[in-house]
């Protein structure tokens, strides 16, 4: 059974510095995360990611599970630093659309897919703001949903209000986590009206992080019951992300004891 490619990761090339490994991979997930939802979950045969090894000596393509892994990418990291941002943005767009039109080559995917999604890419000039499912409110008067953002640091995760027409009324940041799906794939499946107010809540729904028409500033309201008033405050924390820059800091944040910016 195939399932949708959910991922493609360019690694640095392994012996340079972590500061620069961090750097390239912020801007790099950006533009690989806006290719791969543009390829409108496709599944190719037994394929859920792609890794791929930058600057590496010999080449490979080889299995391990779903996971396709491929070294040998030609890739000049010194001529990489002294592009422009948004030329550093095309070039790991290139990498990465040659990466799967080899993979089109050996295992005769779709191209037409892989095609499309480049285009696309260019075309929103490499912004990542995606929309989520709209949903109608209780009175049908107003649609709203959840955008997802993507700026290199973080994602960003807003409540977007509308008329039933589509037009926009408000914006509303609710909460930033690390761009990795895996930090914030969860919660922002957990969106829905609260009588005049949109957003996010945790499987009890003893925390609700919300927006509204007139205020610019997200409302977080606490219900506590089997979980404390502190517990559910941490959970606050840490769906407000900071800047990591160490394990120290990482784990921190994870025990809800880093204070966001």
């Amino acid at each position: 059974m195939s399932h949708k490619l959910q991922d493609i990761t360019l690694y640095y090339p392994q012996s340079s510095s972590a500061e620069l490994k961090k750097k390239f991979a912020g801007i790099s997930h950006v533009v690989t995360d806006l290719y791969v939802h543009f390829l409108d979950s496709y599944k190719p045969p037994k394929t859920s990611r792609i890794s791929v090894t930058l600057g590496h000596d010999f080449e490979l393509i080889n299995y391990s599970g779903s996971v396709l892994t491929m070294y040998h990418t030609p890739f000049e990291g010194e001529e990489f630093w002294k592009l422009s941002e948004q030329e550093q943005k095309l070039q790991i767009l290139e990498i990465t659309h040659e990466v799967t039109r080899r993979c089109c080559d050996k295992f005769d995917w779709d191209r037409n897919v892989f095609e499309t999604a480049y285009k696309k890419v260019i075309e929103v000039d490499f912004r990542y703001e995606i929309e989520l499912k709209h949903k109608l409110s209780p009175n049908r008067k107003k649609k709203a949903c959840l955008t997802l953002e993507k700026n290199g640091k973080c994602a960003i995760i807003s409540a977007l209000l509308m008329n039933v027409k589509g037009e926009r009324i408000n914006k509303v940041e609710l909460f930033r986590l690390p761009q990795n799906e895996m930090f914030y794939g969860t919660i922002i499946k957990r969106n829905k009206w609260f009588g005049d107010e949109f957003g996010v809540y945790d499987s009890d729904e003893e925390l609700q992080i919300l927006a509204d028409s007139d205020s610019t500033e997200r409302i977080v309201k606490f219900f506590p019951n089997k979980h404390s008033q502190e517990q559910l405050e941490k959970v606050v924390i840490r769906l407000t992300c900071p800047e990591i820059n160490s394990r120290a800091e990482f784990e921190a944040w994870i025990k809800g004891e880093l204070s966001p910016l």
